[in-house]
């Protein structure tokens, strides 16, 4: 299960990630690529997501995020980090019934974290999410 560190808190529960980076078409490419973070989580009662989903454009906005996905033996593949981001899409399903894709029909969070620059021109390929390795996946013999 992944782990997701918004601000220095960590958000429990997450489900699914996956890690996107859109460099555009070979016609028009984009000058910054959009990196973001497709993300599911189980509901819940903490209000912290919510909150800063409607949070309007300021310092409380953009939030440094921290994303660790493991591989199946449980040691550490990535820590995907955006340093700033903000939240692009924030949707809580509440009856998920006949959702295809989900093998159960508790609610869940759908969260969509994108990261930003303040000019485009300032992207020089780090300056808005890295990724740092983890351990190789152990396989017997």
């Amino acid at each position: 299960m992944p782990r997701l560190m918004v601000g220095g808190q960590e958000i429990t529960g997450v489900e699914r990630a996956e890690v996107r980076i859109v460099h555009g078409t070979q016609r028009e490419p984009e000058r910054v690529p959009v990196m973001e973070w497709d993300i599911i989580l189980g509901l819940q009662n903490d209000d912290l997501l919510a909150k800063w989903a409607l949070a309007p454009q300021g310092t409380d906005r953009f939030r440094r995020c921290e994303l660790v996905v493991y591989n199946r033996d449980k040691t550490q593949a990535h820590t995907w980090t955006i340093l700033k981001g903000y939240v692009h899409q924030y949707q809580e399903v509440e009856f998920p019934a006949g959702d295809p894709g989900r093998p159960t029909n508790e609610p869940y969070i759908r969260l969509l974290i994108r990261g930003t620059l303040l000019r485009p021109e300032d992207y020089d390929g780090q300056n808005v999410m890295t990724v740092a390795s983890g351990e190789k996946e152990g396989f017997p013999g």
